[in-house]
């Protein structure tokens, strides 16, 4: 079990978005999240923004979830400077959980990093 769900919003393609700034959830230190990919992995585009208490490191877990042929890569840990806001998109398939809403999970090793994580709509 996952301290905090974060919710992923979809953009859609020539369609102006809802208000974005409201959006993301708080991981503190110590804690672990999820993202429901919602059975799809690519265009997936995250937002970490550290929250101005120190340097952050968040960590991505490493998929399980076969017949990737990258889930065997690795976790994959993001630096983060005190108030540092970085734009990460994510490999598809790579961080994938075999489980039945292939969560991708990570966690927060110090301070306190708001998440945020946006889909790409299809474009056909």
């Amino acid at each position: 079990m996952v301290d905090v769900a974060i919710t992923l919003t979809s953009l859609a393609v020539n369609t102006r978005g809802g208000d974005l700034v409201g959006l993301g959830s708080s991981v503190t230190a110590g804690q672990t999240f999820s993202i429901d990919t919602n059975g799809r992995t690519e265009g997936i585009v995250l937002v970490l923004e550290e929250q101005g208490g120190g340097a952050a490191t968040v960590t991505f877990d490493a998929g399980d979830d076969p017949p990737s042929k990258r889930e065997g890569l690795g976790s994959l840990a993001i630096a983060l400077a005190t108030s540092d806001c970085r734009l990460l998109i994510l490999e598809g398939g790579r961080f994938i959980q075999n489980d039945a809403a292939n969560l991708i999970t990570g966690s927060v090793a110090t301070n306190t990093v708001k998440i945020t994580a946006y889909t790409l709509s299809r474009l056909w």
